[in-house]
């Protein structure tokens, strides 16, 4: 690329994909639609063996600033991006998942309020769902409940009650921009985490190192979603896989990324909910749940000094106490712990159904 139009290129979206047939070529196609053009495309496959990354190559053809790298193997949803965002040259990164679909005007407006807010690290659009054929939006808050860190609401089909939220404690994960130099200072996805709950480990770091973290409500992506698809697209063991993680990366969050104030503030009911859990899993969920947990649990432990010393080095480059970060999470009153039980019977459900459907019971 020459010299003088990298200077110049504001944004760089990268791309991930895997096993993306057929979501993916939505996604490229609404990117060639963007009212926006001042950016250059990172294509990231992940080794897909669907077809996805041959038909991806043709339909991206012979157009301009577009990168494309492909990983000999699975790296996983973390080291895709970081391997992206290494080989970009914009002043922004957007990080896409390829199961999106951007409207026209979503990369003006999110260059727009990076521009216009200098102090924003982070930020992320409007998420817009499609559940059985209804159109949802996602609730863009997150909520503390004794250090755990849960979605404050289930989707709703009136966007207008988030118009005016600017300001959030991280994205959902699913379009987010980032200015590079943020990204590398902060040291940008942690690949322990692999997948689920990098996102917010990432915006703790942006909080934490003193930038803040925005919602773009005019800019807007429709999230397509592939967890039905789990099974024809990526095989049988996703399923037990994305749970396994779930659980070692909210453990490893509350260590890694609180002070120790906070920490010694929260343990003491945050253990007695992990515990707590186990058992309810254990009975709910069976044992395949249960001992995936204990498997999370185990990685946590024999990782302990790696993650103490990420902590050391967060707590060394520290420039917002918890208690200003943490001005940004939703406090959880009765009326939303009884919505918040009632949201996690619904994923329980979900997860039930998930494990036994993707695991070949």
């Amino acid at each position: 690329m020459d010299e003088r139009i990298s200077e110049k290129l504001k944004l760089s979206i990268v791309l991930l994909n895997y096993q993306g047939n057929p979501v993916v070529y939505r996604c490229l196609e609404s990117i060639f639609s963007s009212s926006y053009s001042n950016y250059e495309l990172v294509f990231v496959d992940n080794n897909s063996d669907d077809g996805s990354y041959e038909e991806s190559v043709k339909l991206i053809g012979h157009k301009e600033n577009v990168k494309i790298i492909r990983n000999s193997s699975n790296l996983g949803f973390t080291r895709g991006y970081d391997i992206g965002v290494k080989n970009s040259v914009g002043e922004y990164v957007l990080l896409l998942n390829n199961d999106t679909v951007i409207y026209p005007n979503a990369l003006a407006e999110l260059v727009k309020f990076m521009d216009e807010n200098p102090n924003v690290g982070l930020a992320e659009g409007r998420i817009e769902n499609i559940d059985d054929g209804i159109h949802t939006f996602s609730d863009p808050r997150i909520a503390n409940f004794f250090g755990v860190l849960v979605e404050a609401g289930e989707h709703v089909t009136d966007p207008e009650k988030f118009s005016n939220i600017n300001r959030i404690f991280s994205p959902v994960g699913v379009w987010p921009i980032i200015r590079k130099e943020v990204y590398e200072r902060v040291g940008g996805y942690d690949n322990d985490y692999v997948h689920v709950e990098e996102i917010r480990d990432l915006a703790a770091r942006v909080w934490i190192f003193g930038y803040e973290v925005g919602y773009v409500f005019n800019a807007i992506a429709i999230h397509v979603g592939r967890l039905t698809q789990v099974k024809e697209n990526y095989g049988n063991k996703l399923a037990i896989e994305l749970y396994y993680h779930a659980t070692k990366n909210q453990l490893m969050f509350f260590f890694k990324n609180f002070s120790t104030s906070t920490i010694i503030k929260f343990y003491f009911p945050y253990m007695s909910w992990k515990i707590a859990d186990l058992a309810y899993t254990l009975i709910k969920l069976g044992r395949k749940a249960f001992y995936t947990k204990i498997e999370a649990y185990r990685w946590v432990m024999a990782n302990l000094p790696q993650i103490m010393a990420k902590r050391k080095y967060i707590n060394d480059h520290r420039i917002k106490s918890d208690k200003i970060v943490m001005q940004t999470l939703v406090k959880i009153d009765r009326n939303q712990l009884i919505k918040l039980i009632s949201f996690r019977k619904k994923y329980d459900q979900k997860t039930e159904k998930w494990i036994k459907v993707h695991s070949g019971q």
